[in-house]
């Protein structure tokens, strides 16, 4: 990126003076983050989401799982994640079918299990093992950065058990686990 061009004639009420100063501070850490990544192995700095994009083996293996997961043919996919864990797949997913898309689909339904509520929690497990029960398959995305995020651990324990119930020798095949590399 060379240049910043700020367009705010007639469609702001900021100075342009602040504007300025605003746009020399973005310049300033645009070189920043430049020199960091140039200089830095990959994902060493807390810039490494601009590597992804060129990671071909990660890619790769990405593809790899999905078409695995795909094989198993989900009824149900629970992403377990809290914060910018699952509101990405969610607003994705939203834009992408719309708000009540789980309801006009005989796809692969998803779910996110963001928070600790006793009756979404209830409601979303009841879903879970009725599926389950129905002999379909249900894959549960685990999300958690540090791997210790309180809400993702205990909800993931919940549904978890659940699969163990049903697929007690495999239950593992049907999970995906999203984490750091020397997460616990």
């Amino acid at each position: 990126m060379k240049s910043f061009l700020f367009d705010y004639v007639d469609t702001c009420l900021v100075p342009q003076k602040t504007i300025q100063e605003i746009s020399a501070q973005l310049y300033a850490y645009s070189q920043e983050v430049k020199q960091v990544l140039t200089t830095n192995p990959r994902y060493s700095t807390e810039y490494a989401v601009f590597d992804l994009p060129y990671d071909a083996e990660l890619l790769s293996r990405v593809e790899k799982l999905a078409t695995n997961i795909q094989q198993l043919q989900p009824k149900m996919v629970i992403v377990i994640g809290i914060g910018g864990s699952n509101l990405g797949t969610a607003a994705v997913y939203q834009a992408l079918y719309g708000t009540y898309y789980n309801e006009l689909t005989t796809n692969t339904k998803l779910y996110c299990a963001d928070t600790i509520d006793n009756r979404l929690l209830e409601s979303l497990l009841h879903l879970t093992e009725r599926e389950l029960q129905q002999n379909n398959t249900v894959i549960l995305v685990l999300v958690t950065k540090s791997g210790n995020t309180t809400e993702t651990l205990v909800n993931g324990a919940f549904f978890i058990e659940l699969l163990k119930k049903y697929k007690p020798h495999k239950y593992q095949e049907y999970m995906v686990v999203i984490t750091d590399y020397d997460s616990p």
